[in-house]
C-alpha cells in the first residue's frame, strides 16, 4: 500500500512538472499550439479589446499575423501584414523582443477624452511588460 501511494505521488508530481513544459512547448514550437493559445486568449483585458486574425507560422521560427486590432477608449490602432521573430529566451524576463519586425499598415487613431484623467501617467500596457523591437520596418502610417 506504502509503494502504490509513494508511486502515485511521484506519478503526480512528474506530471504537474512535465505538463506545463509540454504546454509551453507546444504554444512556441509547432503552428497547433500557437492557434490553441490564441482561441484562448481573452479578447478583453481590462480596458483593451485585442483582436488578432490571421495568424500562421510558429513563435520559434517566425509569424505572420494578417491584423490586430486594439481598442481602447483613449486609441483605436489597427495594424496589417504583421511579420517578425520573437527570440524566445527574452520571454522568461516578461520581454517581447523582436529583432527583425515589419508592419504592412498601421492606422492609429486617438479618440476624445470621455472621461476625467486620473492623476498620474496613463497606461496601456501592463507595467511588467518590456517590448523591445531592434529592426522594425512600417510600410505605411497613419495618425489621425
Amino acid at each position: 500500500m506504502r509503494r502504490i501511494l509513494l508511486a502515485l505521488a511521484v506519478l503526480i508530481v512528474i506530471t504537474a512538472v512535465a505538463a506545463p513544459a509540454v504546454l509551453l512547448w507546444s504554444a512556441l514550437f509547432t503552428s497547433d499550439g500557437l492557434q490553441f493559445v490564441l482561441r484562448h486568449l481573452p479578447q478583453q483585458l481590462g480596458p483593451v479589446r485585442l483582436t488578432i486574425t490571421g495568424v500562421s507560422g510558429t513563435v520559434s521560427r517566425g509569424l505572420t499575423i494578417e491584423r490586430v486590432e486594439i481598442e481602447h477608449e483613449l486609441v483605436h490602432i489597427t495594424l496589417t501584414g504583421i511579420e517578425g521573430r520573437i527570440a524566445l529566451r527574452p520571454l522568461v524576463l516578461q520581454t517581447i523582443r523582436v529583432a527583425h519586425g515589419k508592419v504592412q499598415n498601421a492606422l492609429i487613431e486617438v479618440k476624445r477624452r470621455t472621461k476625467p484623467s486620473i492623476p498620474g501617467p496613463t497606461n496601456f500596457l501592463p507595467a511588467w511588460l518590456i517590448i523591445n523591437v531592434e529592426d522594425g520596418q512600417v510600410g505605411t502610417a497613419k495618425l489621425t
